[in-house]
Order: structure tokens, then sequence, then C-alpha cells
């Protein structure tokens, strides 16, 4: 029984140790690639953060530098949407708008003209149907909001480069934060560990202070990052896409974004026009504070509306 016990036990000893050499191997490999994944990502990701942040406030940005944008508010409804179109039509010279959006009371009414070689969008007061102001510009021009989104998408490259290299690394990112999880927990999980890791240490001098930081502050975002992460993969990487898309619907393929096209058998009869077609948007969903159509370009073509 001694002897059976004693070999027992060393081989005990043996296992835990492996599992100890084996959990210090991963821990240094989490480490090492920690360290380098977060190296080669971390420009990109800070360049691809800092335009998205810019971005976010396009809307708050552009109120406070466009005043065409606001209209006084007026005690009688909107001009009708068919009647803006063909007002906006006759300022662009132009009579194949790509979109209208409508929003508040106190916002004016925008139409878009995108062609091939140019952009135009006329505003409008959506009281009265005057023309508020014109904005006109080509492919070349410069456009501060289109140069932030370039940025955050593809690093300002051509689409084939920048959009692969952005999205790898936001790949090697992620791989940074669960290597960095790794990384930090705590050999021994236990209250006073886990305190130790999500405290400022005294003194506080320069180097210490920022080890804390990083520690501290990569803990309580981890989980948001690693959100933002995947999302950011989704956009970028098809083949992440089209698996996750397979987990969440139990192994369907993902097919691709289509508009539906409209009959164009029905386009000798009476058609539903953009008026009736936002009335009934209205009805459908009346708390909403701003509404996009999308317009049709030819007979198939469909209205598309984002509420």
């Amino acid at each position: 029984c001694r002897k059976g016990r004693a070999r027992v036990n060393n081989f005990c000893g043996r296992l835990l140790q492996a599992i100890m050499h084996t959990a210090m191997t991963v821990r240094r490999f989490c480490y090492k690639l920690h360290l380098w994944a977060g190296l080669l990502a971390g420009i990109i990701v800070f360049i691809v953060s800092i335009t998205g942040a810019i971005y976010l406030f396009k809307d708050e940005i552009v109120s406070m530098t466009e005043p065409w944008r606001k209209v006084t508010v007026e005690s009688k409804p909107f001009v009708h949407t068919s009647r803006l179109l063909d007002i906006a039509n006759k300022a662009a010279h132009d009579s194949h708008p790509s979109a209208i959006t409508i929003g508040g009371r106190g916002e004016s009414v925008w139409v878009d003209y995108f062609g091939e070689n140019s952009q135009a969008t006329i505003y409008l007061n959506p009281y009265s149907g005057k023309v508020i102001h014109e904005e006109r510009k080509g492919n070349g021009d410069f456009d501060f909001f289109n140069f932030i989104i370039n940025g955050h998408l593809r690093l300002w490259l051509p689409q084939e480069i920048g959009k692969p290299l952005v999205s790898y690394a936001i790949l090697l990112f992620f791989i940074t934060l669960v290597t960095g999880m790794v990384v930090w927990w705590p050999k021994r999980f236990t209250r006073k560990s886990i305190k130790t890791r999500l405290a400022f240490h005294r003194p506080i001098r320069t180097k210490r202070l920022l080890v804390d930081l990083h520690n501290v502050l990569g803990f309580y975002m981890l989980l948001p990052m690693v959100a933002v992460s995947l999302t950011g993969l989704i956009f970028g990487l098809d083949w992440f896409s089209n698996a996750v898309y397979k987990v969440a619907s139990g192994g369907k393929s993902m097919e691709a974004y289509t508009l539906p096209a409209s009959d164009s058998t029905m386009a000798n009869r009476p058609t539903a026009s953009i008026d009736l077609l936002e009335a009934k948007v209205k009805r459908e969903t009346p708390c909403a504070v701003q509404y996009y159509y999308a317009l049709p370009t030819d007979s198939l073509g469909s209205y598309r509306v984002s509420v």
C-alpha cells in the first residue's frame, strides 16, 4: 500500500509539474504574441480608431458648420415630397435624383444627385419649397468626411490593398486582446490576486503607472473592444462573415444582398407616387426622426427607405 501511494503521489507530482510547465510555456508564448501582434496592429488600429471617432460625430459637426441644414419651425405641414423633388430637379438641372432625406421640423430637406463625374445636393425649406443652398462637387474635389471614412476603411490606399490591410490588422488586434487576457490572468485566482491586478500601486512612478494603466484599463475595455473588433471583422473579411453567419444560422449560407426589381409590366398603369409611399412609411413609423429615400433609376428599380 505504501509503495502504491508513493507511486500515485509521484505520478500526480510529475503530472502537476508537466501542467505547470505547459501553462508557463503557453503564457510565455501568449506574452510574445501579445507584444508583437500589438506592435504590428497598433498604428493601424490607432488610425482606424481616431478616424472612426471623428466620423461618429459627423452629423453634429456638419450641423454646426452648415447653417443651411436648419430652418425655422413653422405651424404648417411640409410641402409634398413629389413637389420638393420637382423644385430640386429644376435647381440641379437634372431629372434623375438619387435620394431625398427628410428630417425633423427644424431641419431642411436635401436631395442628392450622384453622377459618374460629379455629385450635387440641393437643400430646400420643407415648408415653402424654397431652395436654401446648392452644393456641387466633382469626383476629384476634396471632402473632409470622405477623406476621414477612406482612412477608416482603407488607410487612404487603393481598395484592394487598404481594405485587407485594415481587416487583418483588426484580426491581429483581436488576437492581441485574447492573448492579453491570458497574460493578465493571475496564476492563482484569488480575491487578493484580482484586487492586485486591478489596482494602482504606490509609490506612483512613470513606468509602474503605465503598466497599471495597461492592466486596469485593458481589463475593463476588453469586452467592448472584442465586440468592436468582431463587428469590424464581419465588415472586412468575407470568410469571417460567412463563418459567423453559418454558426449563427445553423449551417445556412449567406445570400448576397440584392434589391428586388419592380414589375415593369405595370409601367402603363397608375403607380403609387412617393407621396403615397411616404404616407405609408410615416403611418408605420410615426416616431422616426429622419427618413431617407433611395430613388429608383429606371422602370425595374425600387424604392429603398431607411428610417
